[in-house]
């Protein structure tokens, strides 16, 4: 069941034959009947009978009239309610993030809150991957944390005074060269990084390339960016003390796999996630939309993440 289907049933109960309320809704006959016979196979109730001179709502139909009327002007309400309030809502908003989602995910959200929300003012500032400038409460902030890690972010957040959400899971590798003594090991931890330098991509273009922030912490100082997978993987294959960090969702758009495959450069996967931290006072408008558009995002990147997977 569907508005359309509502209103298409309402104006047949208005109109004494199927031609008459085709004509009052303004779609075909046929389309007009395909339509109710859907919604009575869905209520398993005959809605209406037929009579010599056009058709009738039966006893279960004029009680449906009722709630279907209902319904419908709840729905207007709720259009009229979002129509005022998109108006009507304004304010100033930053966000701090970390660099990969300012130049990704985030021009998503600011063309958005900017069509949808023409009086609120977005800033995006390029953020460390903790928190900075505290004193700001109309600010949020997207994190990025190996799971291990998390729990100690949260009572920060806490500590603070910040609501701490976390928004979804992705999946970093990290690539060492094989002649690495690291490269033997099954699985590679935080504290492993510490001895290596970080080599990573910078191209904004790209807005698949997420997340290598989450661990770059825990690298040696020393960070070589490169403008291409393969320029990476070169310094990779050479240099024993160097890893590169990439987000699993390049997998899904190229050979590239099958390229770190042919070279000398093991594979290890890093869990992250991602999480938004923003002051409580969910009565501000602007914040709370900011925070909801945030969120839409991070959804639809985890859904298109999760069908490449």
């Amino acid at each position: 069941m569907n508005i359309k289907q509502l209103e298409y049933f309402i104006g047949a109960a208005k109109s004494s034959s199927l031609n008459e309320a085709a004509a009052r809704v303004f779609i075909t006959q046929p389309a007009l009947s395909a339509s109710l016979a859907s919604l009575e196979n869905e209520m398993g109730v005959s809605l209406f009978s037929k009579q010599k001179k056009g058709i009738e709502l039966t006893p279960e139909g004029v009680e449906f009239f009722f709630h279907a009327q209902k319904m419908l002007e709840l729905y207007k309400g709720m259009g009229a309610l979002a129509e005022r309030s998109l108006r009507n809502v304004s304010g100033n908003v930053t966000i701090f993030a970390i660099p990969s989602l300012s130049r990704s995910l985030l021009v998503a959200v600011s063309k958005y809150v900017f069509k949808n929300y023409p009086s609120i003012r977005l800033k995006i500032v390029e953020s460390t991957n903790t928190f900075q400038n505290e004193e700001n409460g109309d600010g949020l902030y997207l994190l990025c944390r190996p799971h291990s890690r998390l729990e100690e972010l949260q009572v920060r957040a806490e500590e603070q005074g910040f609501l701490y959400e976390e928004l979804m899971d992705d999946q970093s590798r990290v690539y060492v060269n094989t002649g690495n003594s690291l490269a033997k090991k099954e699985e590679l931890s935080l504290a492993d990084l510490e001895g290596l330098s970080l080599v990573q991509i910078e191209d904004a273009d790209k807005l698949s390339e997420y997340p290598y922030a989450g661990i770059q912490a825990y690298f040696r100082p020393g960070v070589y960016s490169f403008s291409s997978n393969e320029s990476m993987l070169e310094v990779i294959k050479e240099n024993t003390d160097m890893a590169g960090v990439y987000s699993s969702l390049l997998m899904l758009n190229s050979h590239y796999d099958q390229r770190v495959k042919a070279m000398r450069v093991a594979d290890f996967p890093m869990p992250v996630r991602f999480v938004m931290c923003s002051r409580f006072g969910g009565d501000h408008a602007a914040l709370e939309c900011v925070r909801n558009t945030v969120r839409y995002f991070f959804l639809r990147y985890q859904n298109q993440l999760s069908s490449g997977i």
